[in-house]
């Protein structure tokens, strides 16, 4: 027998109510677009790398704008007629990188491109409703609403939260409840999603290597696609400062003297969140204000020691620490596990 449906007597209306209410039903950013996610169209330090015989190149950013684009846009914006005949059937997809690096943007962009209902079962979000065994519910609601309300994406920040089982560590994190108190019921409504309901659920994960030993497995066999949305190379970096500079300048540009070399430079180790949050400090309503209104020669000029400044004030979310742990966390994914050839025995290595 299948298990009673605790809201049968509940209608969609009210259902989408209470999860709007309670404020997991959100809505997008509309700047939140594939195409903000700036960034170098290839790794180059990673491809030299490759080449020199280093481990297999990571995505780039426009590769993981694209990889995006095909197992999660395009799957859940299609009819459900079409869903159901797609030769793979992509349920739950795994964002990893640094705080900053794009990930919630990536995840709003894909809601956005499919048009698509949008769910927060985040464990900071939902921390404080529908305590304690009132998840299942939570879970079941969710997903009977998104199914219903088709295309949708179920959002969960921080994911690796839900999937950690060390308690020690748990209790470092500032929650009411426990995160890993949806783990059980995300499973098994995962594991009930068929071909045609045109729903994805997209984890984000900034810390994802604290699901060690007998964790790892678990956390990583839940997700069908992983990327990792790479810390910004030099090249990057320059593209995102001088996107998120015309942005916010309502498609100003930088004037001929500005060292945006120097500035791409010396912003090393930091993630585009930082950038933004410098662009819009140095930016102010005020100052583009008065660059609108007065002449050109009576502005105050931009340079990028403004920028330098603010950025001074800010530590690298890409670290030396945490980029090391990322690389560790990548190389032990099963997928780059088999990527990577066994080393041969030394005494086999002699003989040729």
């Amino acid at each position: 027998k299948g298990k009673k449906d605790p809201t049968a007597d509940r209608t969609l209306e009210s259902l989408f109510a209470e999860l709007v209410e309670c404020g997991i039903v959100q809505k997008t950013h509309p700047g939140f677009v594939m195409d903000a996610y700036v960034g170098d169209p290839i790794s180059f330090c990673a491809s030299a790398l490759e080449r020199a015989g280093g481990n297999r190149a990571d995505c780039s950013h426009a590769q993981v704008r694209e990889s995006l684009t095909t197992c999660g846009v395009l799957p859940i914006g299609c009819s459900s007629e079409t869903h159901a005949k797609l030769p793979s059937h992509v349920r739950a997809i795994l964002l990893a990188g640094h705080p900053g690096s794009g990930k919630t943007l990536l995840t709003h962009a894909v809601a956005n491109g499919a048009g698509a209902t949008f769910f927060n079962v985040s464990p900071r979000n939902t921390d404080d409703v529908y305590a304690g065994k009132q998840s299942s519910v939570m879970l079941h609601t969710v997903f009977k609403v998104a199914k219903m309300t088709a295309p949708s994406v179920i959002y969960i920040d921080e994911v690796e939260k839900v999937f950690c089982t060390d308690k020690k560590l748990s209790k470092t994190w500032g929650l009411r409840e426990s995160a890993g108190r949806i783990k059980k019921d995300l499973l098994k409504e995962v594991k009930a999603l068929k071909p045609g309901d045109r729903v994805v659920v997209i984890g984000n994960a900034r810390e994802p290597w604290t699901c060690a030993k007998k964790d790892h497995k678990a956390f990583c066999g839940f997700f069908d696609k992983i990327f990792v949305s790479p810390a910004p190379e030099y090249g990057a970096r320059r593209a995102v400062w001088t996107a998120l500079i015309a942005r916010r300048g309502n498609g100003s540009t930088t004037p001929p003297d500005f060292a945006m070399s120097t500035l791409a430079h010396l912003s090393e180790g930091h993630t585009p969140g930082t950038m933004d949050a410098v662009v819009r400090e140095v930016l102010t309503e005020k100052r583009i204000e008065e660059a609108n209104r007065l002449p050109f020669a009576a502005a105050k000029p931009l340079t990028a020691d403004e920028f330098l400044i603010a950025l001074a004030e800010r530590e690298p979310a890409a670290d030396a620490e945490a980029s090391g742990a990322l690389r560790d966390w990548v190389e032990a994914l099963p997928a780059r596990v088999a990527l990577i050839p066994e080393p041969e025995p030394e005494e086999d290595a002699k003989k040729k």
